[in-house]
This record gives structure tokens, C-alpha cells and sequence, in this order.
């Protein structure tokens, strides 16, 4: 066995175990928390705050955001369809056994997870721009965390989905920045990075 295949094989396994980490009084609530709809208030406040200590110079940064979020999104996506790994959902061998929650079973194929993808893109652009204290950092990257846990208990990725889509998602809100840097650098972009 290859070390390829010893890492999808662990992959496989401790998806396994935490997808069997399932509770009938979770399922509602993990189905909530990974729908894009549920976070509205939030995407609104996150809205106001850029809003309160920007004003006017709120503009680029927001732009800045739409924008990388807009590439993590299309570029996982773009994986998804060249990779072509299954979902756990729709694996022969682990789709009888797999807890799956309202029959929602995803696309077929999960790698990597634009979900994880998103959410921590955008938790390393606000902690960049809003110049976030610790706890609000904090309270961020648990949300992230959650929203991409939930896509395991769900069944819909498996923990390499999740661990490679927040991987992206951070590495792309940090090559935006480094762009942002630069114009601010060229005077032509005011956001007052760390």
C-alpha cells in the first residue's frame, strides 16, 4: 500500500468515526448550520462593522472580499469536477452506512470542500482588515470550523475535504492580501493591514 492510499484510507476511517458522532437532536441544527442562508444576519453584520470602522474607505476592502471569496468559490469548484473524488454520500462502500441528514446527499463529487473553502477565506480577510481582537478571531474560526465539521456530519466530505478547502481558502484570501498590499503600497488602496 502506497502512503497515497494509507492517507485515504485514514481519510476514509476517521470520517467514519466522526460521522458517527451523529445525534437525532443535531441533525436539524448541523443541516441549518451548513445552509448558506442560515448565516445571512451574520454576512449582514460583518456588512455593518466594515461599514462603522471604514466608512467610505469600506469600498476596496468589500471588494477585496467578494472577490476572493468569488475564486475560493469557482476554484473548488473547478477541483471538484477535474478530481472527481466521491462524496461519501455516493461511495459504494460507505453510502448504506453513512448518516445523512433530510436525504440531502450533495453533488457527487466533494474535493475539496468549498464550504471550508468560504468560510475560512473569509475569517483570514477579516482578520486582516478589521483588525479582529482574539476573542473575535476566535469566535470566527469556531464558526468556520463548525460550518465545515457540519459537512462531515452530514456525509457529504470527508476530513481531507475539509482540511485541503480551508487550506485553499486561506492561501487565496492571503494572495489577495498580498495584492491589496501592493496597490495599497502604490497608493492606489487604502485598507490598513495588519
Amino acid at each position: 500500500m502506497t502512503i497515497f492510499q494509507k492517507i485515504i484510507e485514514f481519510d476514509r476511517q476517521f470520517f467514519v468515526l466522526l460521522n458517527g458522532l451523529h445525534s437525532p437532536w443535531l441533525d436539524q441544527p448541523m443541516f441549518y448550520i451548513s445552509s448558506d442562508w442560515f448565516w445571512i444576519p451574520l454576512y449582514a453584520y460583518i456588512l455593518f462593522l466594515f461599514i462603522k470602522k471604514m466608512k467610505k474607505a469600506a469600498l476596496l476592502p468589500l471588494l477585496a472580499v467578494v472577490l476572493a471569496i468569488s475564486m475560493s468559490d469557482q476554484l473548488s469548484g473547478a477541483l471538484k469536477k477535474n478530481i472527481q473524488r466521491v462524496r461519501p454520500s455516493h461511495d459504494i462502500e460507505l453510502a448504506q452506512t453513512t448518516h445523512i441528514v433530510n436525504d440531502y446527499r450533495g453533488g457527487m463529487y466533494g474535493f475539496v470542500s468549498s464550504h471550508a473553502a468560504n468560510t475560512f477565506c473569509l475569517l483570514v480577510l477579516l482578520y486582516s482588515f478589521l483588525k479582529l481582537s482574539y476573542w473575535s478571531f476566535l469566535g470566527l474560526f469556531i464558526w468556520a470550523s463548525t460550518v465545515s465539521f457540519s459537512r462531515i456530519y452530514l456525509g457529504v466530505h470527508f476530513p481531507l475535504d475539509i482540511l485541503c478547502g480551508a487550506v485553499l481558502g486561506a492561501a487565496i484570501a492571503g494572495a489577495v492580501l498580498v495584492a491589496v498590499k501592493e496597490l495599497e503600497k502604490r497608493g492606489l488602496f487604502r485598507a490598513h493591514l495588519l
